[in-house]
């Protein structure tokens, strides 16, 4: 990870600085599966923000945003990243459960912060790639429900199996279908249509 000019001038000048995070979440409506991007952040406040050139808002004030040690390295290796997101508010208890967010992108961000005047001194994209989870978590009467995300590398797309095998075994397991009883997926057919 590196931070631009801007960002190594001010850290240069030791004035302090302080670091938020942003999740940005590519998500769709379940109705029309339209577009419902939506974002939230570590600060205390709803933010508009831009990142990587566009402007969107950001919800804040979430009280806890919790994200794992980020592992960069080379490679074609699947890479994971979990975040824990409080889900006190409306909007993150929506984003989880009223819009299509499983496989689509996402994005998380660090943000440095001026902590005097609160102005962004920069932003640094740390993660890109897909939603592989989410779902939320409800803890006895005296905790604090969370919303946990499990984001993966862009490759898990090429890692998916295919969803649906050809085989009569795996026809009848799923509903006891047996149209595919004498054919078979290796090209031999066992069992002749016609007999001599």
């Amino acid at each position: 990870m590196g931070w631009d000019l801007a960002a190594q001038t001010y850290l240069n000048d030791r004035a302090g600085y302080s670091v938020r995070y942003a999740l940005l979440v590519f998500a769709k409506d379940q109705g029309t599966l339209a577009a419902a991007t939506f974002g939230i952040w570590s600060g205390n406040q709803n933010k508009q923000m831009t990142l990587d050139g566009t402007s969107r808002a950001y919800v804040g004030g979430l009280g806890k945003f919790e994200v794992d040690d980020i592992i960069y390295a080379k490679g074609l290796e699947i890479r994971t990243q979990a975040i824990r997101v409080a889900a006190m508010t409306n909007e993150v208890q929506d984003l989880v459960r009223g819009r299509v967010i499983e496989f689509v992108d996402a994005h998380l961000y660090m943000i440095l912060l001026d902590p005097a005047s609160g102005l962004i001194v920069s932003t640094n994209r740390v993660f890109k790639g897909i939603v592989d989870q989410a779902d939320l978590d409800y803890p006895p009467m005296s905790g604090m429900p969370m919303a946990n995300f499990v984001l993966t590398s862009s490759l898990r797309k090429l890692a998916r199996t295919l969803a649906l095998k050809k085989s009569d075994e795996s026809q009848k397991k799923v509903s006891g279908d047996r149209f595919r009883r004498y054919g078979s997926i290796s090209g031999t057919v066992l069992t002749p249509w016609v007999k001599d």
